[in-house]
């Protein structure tokens, strides 16, 4: 180091002082690694320079070293690795200089040690987490948060204490209860200010279709609750004045609906039914919310202060046949309206729709869909089976890319169209010309979810189709367009996305499913969707009826084009000499 009697001035540079701090703990490339990550190639290069600018660097660095280069990034680890070994020398000539940093700069350091991406070193550190979590998870596992038992709280009261809060911190099977009071004085302020705080509470929620209350099923739905806080029921069979029945079960309360009406005569079997059971003891308070269908249970969260928490809804919807189309939409209409009265960002909705399905959901394969989140403050985080399932702003079902922006899918497309064209000239580009083509249109034209496209906004797959025939037949930039089907034997590619387009209509059309066909006549009538513009185009461009489709379009009459025909017999004869 330089003495205290050295005129050399104090060098203020926040990279200089987070390479000097971490050279005697971290190897060059951790340095370099979490260096070029916080900081910019100009302030890589202002330290460089700076530190070449002391008096002593002329004697001991030599001349600074220009790095020329068309990639900032080689430049700054070329400027960085500069600054390591002159900062080695210094150290080895005993003169290395006073490093600082102003208090203005001090945001521009990073807080993580170089030596912290060491693998070995991350191990360590996790290591030390996990038991520090063990150790947290000890003391949490003895607290409970049921409510203090009646005769504590007299006793409190009858010492007249100015007590803001009485908690239970004893387990429930331990063999006695012990409780924890918190009065008001200057050194609770703390306390109280963290005990008025949301806690983060964990809810185990079961879904059960128990087909009537038969022999062991009360004792079945009991079960449930040693692993379940909530539990919604359906198909219960039973009247509503046959829901005491639920009362039998110690600690557990109940609000339900029946799909039965006791004034008539009930013929058959008993059938339907929906009911919501959760566990007393906990520390939320249920109340029911009125429901005009039969078919649907509400109950609202609340905390102990009265503060809206979430709402729970058990919904058991009919099956999609015809006759029961208009209860379906009405049950919708029922669940929409119980969102906007009873708005909240937390919603449970539990649903059947039929035994025979057994779906299953897995949150890793899963995805939150949101559309225009920036009108909400806070989108409240899903779980499915204790798995988060992560938010998206888009997502591919089916080869169909869903996305708020509809102009979006036939890019994506025409992107994943010339990625798939450039692998397939690169591979296979010496084939000739009826070879190449066929693998053209099986690997590369797939146009997955195209069906559902706005045919107004197409033009990019179009013109992409274009240009990768043009680039896979070796084309010139210049060839027209209407010239390349007849060249390759086939329809043009707007052609082609229309008759995938009517077919799939078609289906819709004739669909057994009575909700398909529903949708799809309100389509016909005239909507805003995508697919009822796309059906608007293909009626005035094949001039077809809107209300009477055909299963598919017309295939339409090309005239001969005795250019095209040249051009293919020259590229043939090219492929057969080889030297064309």
């Amino acid at each position: 180091m330089l003495d205290d009697n050295s005129t050399t001035s104090v060098l203020h540079d926040p990279l200089l002082a987070f390479v000097a701090a971490n050279r005697g703990s971290a190897t060059s490339a951790h340095i370099r690694t979490v260096t070029l990550f916080g900081f910019t190639p100009d302030q890589v290069l202002v330290a460089k320079n700076l530190l070449w600018g002391v008096n002593i660097a002329a004697r001991h660095l030599g001349e600074n070293p220009k790095r020329v280069t068309r990639q900032a990034r080689t430049a700054s680890e070329a400027h960085l690795s500069d600054v390591l070994e002159a900062l080695r020398k210094l150290d080895n000539a005993n003169q290395l200089p006073r490093i600082a940093v102003y208090a203005s700069d001090l945001h521009l350091v990073s807080r993580v040690r170089a030596g912290d991406i060491d693998v070995v070193s991350l191990a360590e550190r996790l290591q030390d987490v996990e038991s520090a979590l063990q150790d947290l998870q000890s003391p949490r596992e003895r607290i409970s948060t049921a409510s203090p038992a009646p005769n504590v709280r007299a006793f409190v009261n009858h010492k007249d204490c100015k007590v803001v809060a009485l908690h239970k911190v004893s387990h429930d099977n331990a063999p006695s209860q012990s409780f924890c009071l918190t009065e008001i004085s200057e050194s609770s302020a703390s306390t109280i200010a963290t005990l008025s705080s949301r806690a983060t509470m964990k809810l185990r929620v079961a879904s059960l279709n128990s087909k009537g209350l038969g022999a062991g099923k009360i004792d079945y739905i009991e079960s449930l609750f040693n692993s379940h806080d909530l539990v919604l029921l359906q198909e219960h069979w039973q009247l509503q004045e046959q829901l005491v029945v639920f009362n039998t079960i110690q600690g557990v309360a109940c609000h339900g609906a029946s799909a039965m009406d006791s004034s008539r005569l009930i013929l058959g079997r008993p059938y339907g039914g929906v009911a919501i059971l959760w566990r007393s003891a906990l520390c939320i308070c249920f109340s029911p919310v009125p429901c005009n269908s039969q078919r649907i249970c509400a109950v609202k969260a609340s905390s102990t202060t009265g503060e809206h928490l979430f709402l729970v809804i058990n919904v058991y919807m009919p099956t999609d046949s015809a006759a029961n189309l208009q209860e379906y939409d009405d049950v919708l209409r029922e669940l929409s309206t119980l969102l906007e009265t009873n708005g909240n960002d937390r919603v449970i909705l539990g649903e059947r729709v039929g035994s025979d399905l057994h779906i299953k959901f897995n949150a890793a394969k899963s995805q939150l869909l949101l559309f225009n989140p920036g009108q909400h403050r806070e989108v409240s985080p899903v779980y499915f089976s204790g798995a988060f399932v992560s938010q998206s702003m888009e997502a591919v079902h089916l080869g169909h890319l869903i996305s708020p922006d509809i102009k979006l899918p036939p890019i994506r497309s025409a992107e994943d169209l010339t990625r798939r064209t450039n692998i397939l000239a690169s591979r296979f580009g010496h084939c000739g010309l009826e070879v190449k083509y066929r693998l053209f249109r099986a690997h590369c034209m797939s146009a997955y979810g195209s069906s559902l496209w706005n045919l107004q906004d197409a033009a990019p797959y179009f013109c992409a189709w274009r240009k990768c025939l043009r680039r896979l037949l070796h084309l010139p930039r210049t060839t027209h367009r209407h010239l390349l089907p007849p060249l390759v034997h086939d329809f043009y590619p707007d052609y082609q996305i229309h008759r995938r387009s009517m077919h799939f209509m078609s289906a819709c059309c004739t669909s057994g499913n009575a909700i398909v066909q529903r949708r799809f006549k309100e389509i016909i009538i005239g909507s805003r969707s995508a697919v009822s513009d796309s059906l608007t185009i293909m009626c005035a461009k094949y001039n077809l009826d809107r209300e009477n489709l055909p299963t598919s379009l017309k295939k339409p009459i090309a005239e001969p084009n005795r250019t095209a025909a040249a051009l293919r017999d020259f590229m043939l004869l090219r492929e057969e000499t080889g030297d064309f």
